[in-house]
């Protein structure tokens, strides 16, 4: 039974959001998320259009006071401890890059953790005695610490299935290209080859024509 108590603590303890989106061509799109007072959060996104994609990212707090700005990158990561209980904004924006494909995705990962102690939180729901929380007054801690560390195993798998999918974009849109250039290539050989079979037959007849002559 206190297990599971425990495990509740621990889903209070750590938020997670993770999702992709679209954002268009020439457009601006904002996401909030409220977080505690005193709270670690951690932020890591990247384009998954293209090597040619680019974004914009700005961080705001409630007050509007700019957290984190930075323009024209592919993949960011960024942390900060909130100052209060309050709502932050983080907004993209692809409107400063004329060579943006139509839509450019976006994988947004977002994880926080409370800097509360294991103990303060049982001792407010009784789960435990005091010699109890005696014994395990650094475990809230070190199940901080390992909390972050799946957190990051996590971000690192979905981190390495969206360069793989970049990577396969890329490579696609590379051989498309080929493709294509292979065709024109191949349509300008015709042409050339039947103009000279044309200018070799026309010489050929005039040359005819004057040895006749």
């Amino acid at each position: 039974m206190q297990i599971s108590k425990l495990v509740l603590i621990l889903l209070f303890i750590l938020q997670t959001t993770c999702f992709r989106f679209n954002l268009k061509r020439n457009s601006e799109q904002c996401f909030y998320e409220k977080f505690p007072n005193n709270t670690k959060v951690n932020l890591d996104c990247v384009a998954m259009s293209d090597r040619n994609s680019f974004f914009s990212l700005n961080i705001s707090s409630y007050d509007n006071n700019t957290i984190f700005q930075k323009n024209k990158i592919q993949e960011t990561s960024f942390s900060f401890v909130s100052s209060q209980i309050s709502e932050y904004s983080f907004c993209f924006s692809n409107k400063n890059f004329s060579n943006q494909p139509k839509n450019n995705e976006i994988n947004l990962y977002i994880y926080s953790r409370l800097p509360l102690k294991f103990q303060d939180l049982t001792k407010e729901t009784g789960i435990l005695s005091n010699d109890q929380l005696q014994q395990i007054d650094n475990f809230g801690d070190r199940l901080g610490f390992l909390a972050d560390d799946l957190l990051y195993i996590n971000k690192l798998l979905d981190y390495l299935k969206t360069r793989e999918k970049v990577h396969r974009n890329t490579s696609e849109s590379t051989n498309t290209r080929v493709l294509y250039s292979s065709f024109c290539l191949t349509f300008l050989i015709i042409i050339v080859g039947a103009g000279q079979i044309w200018y070799l037959k026309k010489s050929f007849k005039d040359w005819l024509k004057k040895k006749q002559d």
